[in-house]
């Protein structure tokens, strides 16, 4: 998923199988632009299919709507956070799954102009 600073969230197209899992790593490359301030929240499946017992998966529109509901202003863990807290409510503490969550916030080098807003 890409979040842009104004807190457009869009779901990228491109997509894998996790690394590590056969010796043939087929890896989609989808190229964008970060500005300062985006996010790429970067997920697995554990994830999307987070359930309650017999019920409906998250999913990706529920890892969208958990991401526009985060601060776009705020820092990369509060992002994770927001997002780990909706899978497990949607769930009700019960993933199954593994959960992998990495968050990548643009922010200014070492020495560069600060961000604002």
């Amino acid at each position: 998923m890409l979040q842009r600073r104004d807190g457009t969230v869009t779901a990228l197209s491109a997509g894998g199988r996790a690394l590590g899992i056969r010796p043939e790593a087929r890896i989609a490359v989808e190229p964008v632009a970060l500005g300062l301030g985006d996010r790429l929240v970067l997920v697995t499946d554990g994830i999307t299919e987070a359930r309650p017992s017999g019920g409906g998966e998250f999913e990706v529109e529920g890892l969208l709507a958990a991401i526009r509901a985060s601060d776009p202003a705020g820092d990369a863990s509060a992002t994770a956070d927001a997002v780990l807290a909706a899978v497990d409510g949607h769930a009700a503490g019960a993933v199954l799954d593994d959960v992998a969550l990495l968050v990548i916030r643009a922010v200014p080098r070492s020495g560069a102009a600060a961000l604002t807003s």
